[in-house]
C-alpha cells in the first residue's frame, strides 16, 4: 500500500510539475514577446501595428505588422508575422512562425511570391538562456522570355544571448541566378552556386552594432562558383579575424583565394588566373575606423587613423597564368606624427601586363625592372605622409608638387562644349 501511495505522489508531483513549467514558460513568453515588441517601436525606420498575443495555457498565439515608414522614395513594404508559442521546455522548436509579405508590395511581386510567404521561421532555447533562431526563405523560381530570377535553399541561422546580442550566425544558398535584358546594358546575367558565410563572436554583439561598433570576431565566407556575364570565378574563400585592443585600437587579419578567374572577353590565352591569394593584416587601428559612419576624404592623413600609430602588412598577394606567377609583398608603419616608413615589392616572371593585361592601363610595366630573368619592383616611402621621399627600384621619384589637377579644365579649349 505504502508502495502505492508513493507510486501515486511521484506521479502527481511529476504532473505539478510539468503543468508548473508550462504555466511558466506562457508568462516568460508573453512576457518576451511584449519586451520583443517594445525594442522594435524604437525602430526609426520601421513601425509596429495591429499587435495582437493570444495567451493560451498549452500553446499562444501573437502577429504584428511590421512596416516601412512612409517616404517619398519607395513603395512602402509591409511583413505580417505570425508565431505560435508552445510552452514547454521540451519542445525542440519553442516558436514556430511564418513572415508573410501583405498589400500594396505584394501586388508588384505577386508572380514571384504567389502565395505572398517570404519566409518560415522557428526559435529554440538553450537551457543557458541562448537561443537559436532558423529562418527558410521561400524558393523562387520565375521564367521569363526577357529573364529570370532563381532562388535556391536560401537558410539562415543565428545563435543570440537573450539580451539580443550575436554569438553565431551563418547563410547557405544553393543557387541564385538572376537574367534580364537591360536596352542600355545589353545582357545581364549574375549567377551565384554554393554560397556559405559565417560569423562568430566570443561575447556577442547586437545587432544594431553590428556595422559601428568593433568586436573581437570571425567571419568566413565562400562561394563555389559566380558567374557575371562573361566572367566567372571558381571558388572564391574569405576569412576576416578581428580582435580588439582596449576599447580604442583593434587587428585585422583578412585572407583571401581565388582558385580561378575566367575573363571571357579576353583571347582564349589571356583570360585565365589562377591561384589569386591576398593575405593582409592591419595592427592597431582606431576603433572608430570601423564604424559604417565613417568616411574621410583622405585615411591616410586622417588624424583619428594615425592617432593609434597603425601598421599595414601585404603579408602575400599573388596569382599566377598558364605557369607565369606574379608575388609581391609589403609593409607600412604610420606614426601619430604624420610619418610614415613604407616598403613594398614585387616579382613576376614575365612583364606583369603579360600575365593580367590590364596593367598596361596603369603603365605598370614600366616600374618593373628585369634581374636574373624575372621583373622586379622595389618601393620605399619614408617621411612626411604628405609628402614622402619615394624610391623606386633605387632611384628617386621626382614629384612636381606645383602640378594641380584643376589647372588642366580651369581654361578648357574654345572647341569643347558642356551640353
Amino acid at each position: 500500500m505504502k508502495k502505492i501511495i508513493a507510486a501515486v505522489c511521484i506521479v502527481a508531483f511529476v504532473v505539478l510539475a510539468y503543468l508548473g513549467q508550462v504555466f511558466y514558460m506562457g508568462n516568460l513568453h508573453e512576457k518576451n514577446f511584449n519586451d520583443f515588441v517594445q525594442k522594435l517601436q524604437t525602430w526609426k525606420y520601421a513601425k509596429i501595428e495591429d499587435v495582437v498575443f493570444e495567451k493560451g495555457f498549452f500553446n499562444s498565439k501573437a502577429s504584428f505588422k511590421l512596416a516601412s515608414q512612409e517616404n517619398d522614395f519607395m513603395v512602402n513594404v509591409a511583413f505580417l508575422i505570425t508565431a505560435d508559442f508552445k510552452n514547454s521546455i521540451f519542445t525542440q522548436d519553442v516558436i514556430e512562425g511564418q513572415i508573410n509579405l501583405t498589400e500594396p508590395f505584394l501586388s508588384l511581386v505577386g508572380d514571384i511570391l504567389p502565395n505572398g510567404s517570404v519566409a518560415r521561421f522557428s526559435v529554440n532555447s538553450h537551457l543557458n538562456s541562448d537561443f537559436d533562431i532558423k529562418f527558410i526563405f521561400s524558393d523562387i523560381d520565375v521564367q521569363r522570355a526577357e529573364g529570370t530570377l532563381l532562388l535556391k535553399n536560401f537558410v539562415l541561422n543565428f545563435t543570440m544571448t537573450n539580451q539580443g546580442s550575436i554569438l553565431f550566425s551563418d547563410m547557405n544558398i544553393d543557387e541564385f541566378r538572376f537574367e534580364d535584358f537591360n536596352p542600355f546594358m545589353g545582357r545581364v546575367s549574375v549567377k551565384l552556386e554554393k554560397v556559405y558565410s559565417d560569423f562568430s563572436s566570443k561575447e556577442g554583439i547586437n545587432l544594431k552594432d553590428y556595422l559601428s561598433k568593433v568586436s573581437d570576431s570571425q567571419t568566413k565566407f565562400s562561394i563555389y562558383r559566380l558567374s557575371m556575364n562573361d566572367v566567372v570565378l571558381d571558388e572564391l574563400n574569405l576569412e576576416d579575424i578581428v580582435q580588439t585592443e582596449g576599447n580604442v585600437s583593434f587587428n585585422e587579419s583578412v585572407k583571401l583565394y581565388i582558385k580561378e578567374v575566367n575573363l571571357g572577353q579576353l583571347s582564349p590565352d589571356q583570360r585565365t588566373l589562377q591561384d589569386i591569394k591576398l593575405d593582409f593584416v592591419a595592427q592597431s587601428l582606431n576603433q572608430v575606423l570601423y564604424s559604417f559612419d565613417y568616411d574621410p576624404v583622405d585615411i591616410l592623413e586622417d588624424k583619428l587613423f594615425l592617432s593609434t600609430n597603425p601598421k599595414l602588412k601585404l603579408q602575400d598577394f599573388s596569382f599566377s597564368r598558364a605557369g607565369a606567377k606574379f608575388s609581391s609583398k609589403g609593409e607600412a608603419n604610420f606614426s601619430a606624427d604624420e610619418e610614415v616608413n613604407a616598403n613594398f615589392s614585387a616579382k613576376s616572371d614575365v612583364l606583369p601586363s603579360q600575365i593580367l593585361p590590364i596593367l598596361a592601363l596603369f603603365g605598370a610595366d614600366e616600374l618593373f625592372e628585369k634581374k636574373d630573368d624575372i621583373y622586379v619592383l622595389d618601393l620605399n616611402a619614408t617621411g612626411s605622409v604628405k609628402k614622402p621621399t619615394t624610391m623606386i627600384n633605387g632611384t628617386l621619384l621626382e614629384i612636381d608638387d606645383t602640378y594641380e589637377l584643376q589647372d588642366e579644365f580651369s581654361n578648357p579649349p574654345s572647341d569643347l562644349i558642356l551640353d
